[in-house]
């Protein structure tokens, strides 16, 4: 944030990774592949339990920070914005996401091999 201003937010995001491709690099990294599967449910065939999920927390006069049908429906959206915008104000680099990402899962497995 050396470049940004103070009080002002920035969208941060180089790649739109969905959730199921995010799943299936930690199950590459685990070297499961084959054996472990993720399966997608769409959000429609599961909307009825997030509302109940909704409706029994406001009976309960609790909230959630954002409704759980909501933060359910989002993660089936793609929800990436243009990174040149915020590159040019923080001066910020392209860079692999996907390697990245898959970096640090190596050492996340890599890591708990050592713990055990």
């Amino acid at each position: 944030m050396v470049h940004g201003e103070h009080r002002h937010t920035y969208a941060i995001n180089a790649y739109n990774l969905a959730y199921k491709d995010f799943y299936d690099m930690i199950v590459e990294a685990l070297n499961q592949t084959g054996k472990t599967q993720v399966p997608i449910v769409p959000f429609e065939q599961l909307r009825p339990q997030f509302e109940q999920l909704d409706a029994q927390a406001a009976a309960a006069g609790k909230e959630h920070g954002i409704h759980i049908t909501l933060s359910e429906q989002l993660q089936e959206e793609a929800q990436c914005t243009a990174p040149k915008v915020t590159q040019a104000v923080l001066g910020f680099k392209d860079h692999d996401v996907l390697a990245s990402i898959k970096q640090t899962l190596a050492k996340c497995v890599q890591n708990e091999e050592t713990v055990k």
